[in-house]
């Protein structure tokens, strides 16, 4: 079945939401994404011998990443809160916590959570044209179904480190 992927959104984790308005927990929502990349592979080890024909390979260690590209705002603007939570834990070197899901608009669903590091933040500025802003995270585990324990002392803010 298709999947509309203006409706899969990238959430993450703010201590210092106070859960309060659209959002009612502390995942905040990483506003105007215009585009939203998942990837999980891992690697092959190979294992053939040299009394078989083919090639053989077990498996070695998984990697996810996330790829996240959005319009790029002015500081003061309420929807840079979540890009605020990525660029602080990329500038303090801390983990975050996003949260990867379809949303109609009022609820979420189809929910996976990772914890993640940021692997680099980019902004573009071209002549004429809208600026925009991405974002490479890499996921410290699979990504799972059930939320996190997050330790407010380990991962950053929008507002405070």
């Amino acid at each position: 079945m298709g999947m509309n992927g203006r409706s899969v959104l990238i959430f993450v984790y703010d201590k210092d939401h106070d859960g309060e308005g659209q959002f009612t927990d502390k995942y905040i929502l990483v506003g105007e994404q215009t585009s939203l990349s998942q990837e999980q592979s891992v690697n092959l080890v190979e294992a053939g011998h040299k009394t078989v024909a083919n090639q053989q390979y077990v498996y070695g260690k998984g990697e996810a990443t996330l790829s996240i590209e959005a319009l790029a705002f002015t500081p003061t603007d309420k929807d840079q809160k979540g890009l605020l939570v990525l660029q602080n834990s990329y500038k303090n070197r801390k983990k975050a916590y996003v949260k990867r899901a379809v949303f109609d608009g009022t609820s979420t669903s189809d929910v996976e959570y990772a914890e993640v590091v940021v692997e680099s933040i980019s902004f573009e500025y071209p002549d004429d044209d809208v600026s925009t802003v991405s974002v490479e995270l890499k996921a410290n585990g699979p990504f799972a179904t059930e939320p996190p324990t997050i330790v407010d002392s380990e991962v950053s803010g929008s507002v405070t480190d």
